[in-house]
């Protein structure tokens, strides 16, 4: 405007204006243009200073005014944007400068869309700018034809918006997740809500109910649900009036969690209920009538063995692997009178035998109760050969155990009073008969140096205890010792005599009986010896024998019956005891 000043000076003088009239207005002008210019400075500034980016275009959609928002946003156009600029020009320039990550790949559609949207504003647009934060672009016509375009950094409320979005199909996941697992769930599973409507039921539950299947699609309470079902027949084992039981479960609903063993339309079912935080409550229905009909078949067997038992003349008993009393029959508590109160299912047999000797159930144990207990309690855990024991009142009991798969032991206890006592008359008159023939071997057959019984003798003891050792099934067993002079030749029978006074301190139970067999030999029958105690009474009379008779040579051989093989005649044990042969039941020993 400067440069046209003469112009229009001249201008002014050759119309005959005064040259004063003409100083005065060119000073106006140049007020007015100062003016202007402070004004869209200002209005620049307050541009400037806004926190959004602006545009302005005129009528033929060139661009008039901008702020320093939208060049940091648009930073590629600080040295190409001008006044007059069209704007399909800067968003060319934008596109090509890389500033619109949208249009990457597809450039003049990107720009044809953004035309239309431009040429027709109407909802505001939502960009991602090349920094990753979001814009929310406003356009508006103004009244001259112009256009006004505004953009707002909205990347927080994105951000809140698609978190909340991941947030929302993290449940939808979630929700769809836990219902897949819940049908496919081999239970009945109900969900009720804090007003007691039924939110959801899977698969298995709407089975176990299909008389009210779709009204369960309607959540509809749990009472309407439960009064659905009883009119349709759904209840046909109900006891009692439907008012009343119904009135009865929901005041066991409300009270808190339950289990309930109930009855389904014929089939048993597990209902457990489980109140929720929200006031709400979960049904889990497990179907358990195949586990309560195995427990109704197993109790019914168990009631049939133990008819079976308590129709036994015997007294029985079964103890499992923990030696605990699983079951045991009248006759056995009978059997056992003095220790009946500690015989009860889970009693321990040991606590039982400790009452029984509290209370004189064992006259066997009498003076060694601990050592009896510790043998009982051995045999019991090792059962072996029946075994024979006494009772108050000289009763008498067979007792046979055997150790069961699942590692128990059970056993029968048979009463043997009549056959024992039978055997005791029979003893004691074979004991008459002993002393009778023990006088007469004296007279006919003792040994006149040491006071032996005779081989002879022992023959006849040997035969009759080894038949009493069978039908008793208690052991028998024999220990034979020779011995030899150092020099080959014997110095006299004292060394004899000893020996025979050792062997007779050795035979100490009223049966045993000890014989001179040879010049140089002995035998002692032990009956009620077994291969246990043998081998200790072994240990005992060789030390013995080394001590008595020092100087000579002695031998020492051992079997019984029970030993392994078991030996088959009084012959074959004798042939086993000779010393010097190999035998698995006996100890060698020789000095």
């Amino acid at each position: 405007m400067d440069n046209a000043w003469p112009y229009v000076l001249a201008v002014l003088v050759a119309g005959g204006l005064p040259l004063l009239a003409a100083v005065h207005w060119h000073g106006r002008w140049r007020r007015l243009q100062r003016s202007v210019e402070a004004e869209r400075l200002q209005s620049q500034q307050v541009f400037d200073a806004l926190d959004i980016g602006l545009l302005v275009f005129d009528a033929e959609d060139r661009v008039v005014q901008w702020n320093a928002d939208y060049l940091r946003l648009y930073p590629e156009l600080a040295g190409e944007l001008r006044v007059g600029m069209r704007f399909e020009d800067i968003l060319r320039a934008a596109v090509q400068r890389g500033g619109v990550p949208a249009a990457v790949g597809q450039e003049e559609a990107w720009i044809a869309e953004r035309m239309a949207q431009h040429r027709q504003p109407r909802e505001p647009l939502l960009r991602q700018m090349v920094d990753g934060r979001w814009r929310r672009i406003t356009e508006r016509y103004l009244a001259d034809g112009g256009m006004v375009s505004y953009s707002i950094d909205v990347t927080a409320l994105v951000t809140q918006g698609q978190a909340l979005e991941q947030a929302r199909a993290d449940a939808d996941l979630a929700r769809a997740r836990l219902i897949e697992a819940i049908e496919v769930l081999p239970a009945g599973i109900e969900w009720f809500d804090a007003d007691d409507r039924l939110v959801l039921a899977n698969g298995h539950s709407r089975a176990m109910f299909p008389l009210v299947q779709d009204l369960m699609a309607e959540q509809p309470t749990f009472e309407q649900l439960v009064r659905a079902n009883h009119a349709a027949g759904g209840l046909p084992n109900l006891q009692g009036d439907l008012d009343t039981w119904l009135a009865r479960r929901l005041a066991q609903r409300s009270a808190g969690d339950t289990d309930n063993l109930i009855d389904v339309t014929g089939r048993w079912v597990r209902l457990y209920e489980r109140h929720t935080a929200e006031g709400g409550i979960i049904n889990v229905r497990v179907d358990v009538s195949d586990e309560v009909a195995q427990r109704q078949a197993a109790e019914t067997m168990r009631e049939q063995l133990q008819d079976a038992i308590e129709s036994l003349p015997d007294g029985f008993a079964y103890y499992d692997a923990d030696d605990r009393l699983v079951l045991c029959n009248e006759r056995y508590r009978t059997i056992y009178r003095e220790s009946a109160p500690a015989i009860h299912p889970g009693a321990a047999f040991i606590d039982v035998l400790r009452y029984g000797l509290a209370h004189g159930q064992y006259p066997q144990a009498a003076g060694r109760e601990e050592a009896w207990l510790a043998e009982r309690v051995q045999a019991h855990r090792e059962p072996g050969p029946p075994v024979l024991q006494e009772l108050p009142g000289n009763r008498w009991l067979r007792i046979d155990e055997r150790r069961t798969r699942s590692g128990g032991v059970a056993g029968v206890r048979a009463d043997v009073t009549a056959l024992v006592r039978r055997e005791q008359t029979l003893a004691a008159l074979n004991r008459q008969l002993d002393h009778a023939n023990a006088r007469l071997s004296e007279l006919l057959g003792q040994d006149p140096d040491t006071g032996a019984a005779s081989a002879a003798a022992l023959e006849q003891a040997l035969t009759r205890e080894w038949a009493r050792s069978r039908r008793h099934g208690t052991p028998l067993a024999l220990l034979r010792v020779h011995v030899e002079a150092a020099g080959g030749e014997a110095d006299g029978d004292a060394p004899m005599q000893a020996l025979a006074r050792h062997l007779a301190g050795c035979a100490r139970r009223p049966g045993d009986l000890l014989a001179r067999t040879a010049p140089r030999g002995f035998a002692l029958l032990l009956p009620h010896t077994g291969t246990a105690a043998l081998a200790a009474l072994v240990q005992r009379c060789s030390e013995g024998c080394r001590q008595v008779a020092a100087g000579w040579t002695v031998h020492v051989g051992a079997a019984a019956s029970d030993e392994s093989p078991v030996p088959d005649s009084p012959d074959d044990l004798q042939a086993r005891a000779v010393p010097g042969r190999s035998s698995a039941a006996s100890n060698r020993a020789a000095a």
